[in-house]
């Protein structure tokens, strides 16, 4: 899942820089802004969902979880 993440990540990045659509918007067929029209509600984006991992042996680890990713070692 970590890799389907970075890949939106990048993939949003590349779209930005050429001013088009982000990818994800066009394959979930919503608008482009994540936003449905007519009740205004907010389509959550999947690069920026929390994703929580297996491992429960620190508190870092269920704090952090394994996306979004975070530099400290744990």
């Amino acid at each position: 899942m970590v890799t389907l993440f970075e890949r939106i990540k990048a993939s949003d990045a590349e779209c930005e820089k050429h001013g088009i659509d982000s990818a994800e918007a066009i394959a979930r067929d919503c608008h482009p802004n994540f936003v449905l029209p007519g009740i205004h509600q907010y389509i959550p984006r999947l690069g920026s969902v929390k994703v929580y991992g297996l491992d429960a042996s620190t508190s870092q680890a269920i704090t952090y979880g394994i996306w979004p990713r975070h530099d400290a070692e744990y």
